[in-house]
């Protein structure tokens, strides 16, 4: 792996040339062949995604700071972006301190930071729906342990989502491999690595959270299993899809 950013460009650039040749009509078959051989032996050989060699994608990778309320309310729901996020292969940062404590830095694809953030607001809306509903039904609850289980079971079934595509069969094609989702997490994992340590060169992995579940967190737990990750929306008209779904 290349740390030095000029170093990494320039071995990228360099690389780039030789797929270019590779696919210029004009070389010969067999010369062709060395060249892609060239290009998959340098990606190999510097722990480098393809995906990295596409101008396109680089443009294509943005940032968006966030304040959210909704997200920072509680370290459950925390969890439960997190979850969110790294299904649709969006990388956080989410400052700590200073005057933009708890502001969240959402770093992807377009799409997917529009997916990640009405996901995560139809999500929590709809374990506070069933946090109400459940303290009513039983006056002496304690709502907010129900909405922490509720909360973390949902994250738990989009991360056991997740880790399900990152390692499936891949679906090989004639015309590229589209299917192939493990291979787009970790194009897209590497993406954002690089895409951090140019915008964020200064930030740290942050500590996990503890997340203490009590009494009602088990009915909120339960609840988590019934709520569906594929909501529809506008009507009926479009629908939130999950990777590879």
């Amino acid at each position: 792996m290349v740390h030095d950013q000029k170093k990494l460009d320039a071995l990228i650039d360099k690389i780039r040339k030789l797929k270019a040749k590779a696919e210029d009509p004009s070389v010969t078959e067999q010369e062709s062949l060395a060249f892609t051989a060239k290009v998959a032996e340098m990606l190999a050989e510097y722990g480098l995604a393809e995906s990295q060699l596409d101008t396109k994608d680089q443009e294509e990778l943005s940032h968006e700071e966030n304040m959210e309320k909704l997200w920072n309310a509680s370290p459950a729901r925390r969890v439960l972006v997190n979850a969110i996020c790294q299904l649709y292969m969006v990388h956080t940062l989410r400052y700590t301190s200073g005057y933009k404590k708890g502001t969240w830095v959402l770093i992807g694809k377009p799409h997917n930071l529009i997916m990640v953030k009405e996901m995560s607001e139809y999500l929590i809306k709809t374990v506070l729906r069933l946090g109400r509903d459940y303290k009513k039904a039983n006056p002496l609850s304690n709502e907010v342990d129900f909405k922490r289980g509720c909360f973390m079971r949902i994250a738990e079934r989009i991360v056991a989502l997740r880790l399900e595509q990152e390692t499936e069969k891949p679906i090989w094609k004639g015309a590229g491999n589209p299917g192939n989702l493990p291979a787009l997490y970790a194009n897209e994992r590497q993406l954002a690595k690089d895409y951090v340590r140019r915008f964020y060169p200064g930030s740290r992995p942050g500590r996990g959270t503890n997340v203490k579940q009590g009494f009602d967190a088990a009915a909120g737990r339960r609840a988590g299993d019934s709520v569906s990750l594929n909501r529809q929306v506008s009507g009926g008209k479009s629908h939130y899809h999950l990777p590879g779904k």
